[in-house]
């Protein structure tokens, strides 16, 4: 950027298609040109002081290497977006678009991403929209987030643009996110703050975290915490939950940090799953990590599961199961059986045992389909589980439906006609 350049280096360009994309909250869908509204004008421009050195210099210059960037590079900036869109090599494309903002005017900016966006946005476009929204962030925040709020549906352009402004001005990121959001619940912009801040003001980010009501949104903000907390250490990563006030969003600290060190000591997992106060967190971790603790050592997760009161093990059932029932369905049913007589709600389990079980073992998976208490899902169930079966072993399948009690829709569907009734 001609007025200040633009400090990028070399890990960060490695690093930049992953940390948009989960910084985002993993969002998989396009940022839509679906015209959202702006509310009123962002604060007074933020500028950034200037800085650079010789050795950037010679990066700069080497990134510009390629003849296909360097031809790109002597076109105007609005055509020279549009052939490094078409570069082949993400590489080459990364690399000509760190050039190409380097070039670029505070006023030159909203132009290019406007030419950008009208190639359409894809999922292999996403490096390049954040390095351009990025770059803009540093350049002209409040121009950047006036176009995104106008010109964009969802919150990939106007998180990326705060997580740059709040790098180096957090206090005019936070004013301009909270001055921009209306309504109720969780405001999603603050999110972005929150990335941008983490890495440089981490007790500013995580009292930002603590701010959003239970959402979504502070899901995502704790996920852009996650893995910075995580780098220097476990022990480092539970004391920081411990000064998490609210239980609800503790729990989900531990759950994700348990999730963590499931892969490398199951049990610690699972003792800190048990620690966790607020249900909701543990119900939704138990299922990982018991099925992490199973890929690594099925006896001990099953003696794990049985430890516990019948709705955690309906949980640890549905983890352990899939392991359970690709080793021996014969044992996996007949562990399911013991669950079943103490009362456990066995629905997900099932689910997960038929569709594993069905290659080697189809006549026992179909026997469990009845056994779920949610007679739709298993009337569903059925018809996928009998339509596949027929189309691989008429002749089981046939017999098994002719001999056993079905719903009058299953029976009507899948008996086998009669010469009649053909």
């Amino acid at each position: 950027m001609k007025s200040r350049p633009l400090i990028i280096g070399s890990a960060w360009i490695l690093s930049l298609a992953g940390a948009y994309i989960i910084g985002s909250g993993g969002t998989k869908s396009t940022d839509p040109t679906t015209n959202s509204g702006s509310r009123q004008s962002t604060p007074a421009k933020s500028v950034r002081p200037g800085s650079g050195s010789s050795d950037l210099a010679s990066d700069r210059r080497a990134l510009s290497a390629s003849p296909a960037i360097r031809a790109a590079g002597s076109l105007p900036a609005r055509q020279a977006v549009a052939e490094l869109a078409l570069l082949t090599d993400p590489i080459d494309r990364v690399q000509g678009f760190l050039a190409l903002v380097d070039s670029l005017g505070p006023d030159e900016f909203e132009g290019v991403v406007a030419e950008f966006r009208s190639l359409g946005i894809t999922q292999e476009r996403l490096t390049e929209y954040g390095i351009l929204l990025h770059a803009w962030g540093q350049s002209n925040p409040p121009a950047a987030l006036d176009y995104a709020l106008e010109n964009t549906g969802t919150n990939f352009a106007r998180q990326t643009v705060l997580a740059s402004w709040a790098t180096y001005d957090p206090d005019a990121a936070i004013a301009a996110a909270e001055a921009q959001f209306e309504g109720d619940g969780a405001n999603p912009m603050l999110v972005g703050v929150i990335r941008g801040l983490a890495r440089e003001d981490l007790n500013r980010a995580t009292d930002l975290m603590q701010g959003l009501p239970r959402s979504r949104e502070r899901g995502d903000a704790l996920e852009t915490l996650l893995p910075i907390i995580l780098a220097d250490g476990v022990d480092s990563a539970l004391t920081w939950s411990d000064g998490i006030t609210d239980e609800g969003l503790r729990g989900a600290t531990l759950a994700s940090i348990a999730r963590h060190v499931s892969d490398e000591d199951p049990a610690k997992a699972a003792d800190m799953i048990m620690s966790i106060e607020d249900d909701d967190s543990k119900f939704r971790a138990l299922d990982d990590i018991a099925e992490s603790w199973a890929k690594q050592d099925i006896d001990a997760a099953v003696a794990f599961a049985n430890t516990l009161e019948p709705t955690l093990k309906a949980e640890a059932a549905e983890g352990i199961i899939r392991e359970l029932a690709s080793e021996n369905p014969l044992e996996a049913s007949q562990w399911m059986e013991t669950l079943a007589a103490e009362g456990v709600n066995l629905d997900a389990a099932i689910h997960r045992f038929i569709w594993k079980a069905n290659s080697t073992q189809p006549e026992l998976a179909a026997n469990w389909i009845g056994q779920m208490t949610d007679k739709r899902d298993a009337e569903r169930n059925y018809h996928r589980f009998l339509g596949r079966w027929q189309s691989q072993d008429a002749e089981a399948a046939n017999a098994w439906i002719a001999n056993t009690e079905l719903p009058k829709s299953i029976k009507r569907r899948f008996a086998p006609k009669t010469d009649q009734q053909r």
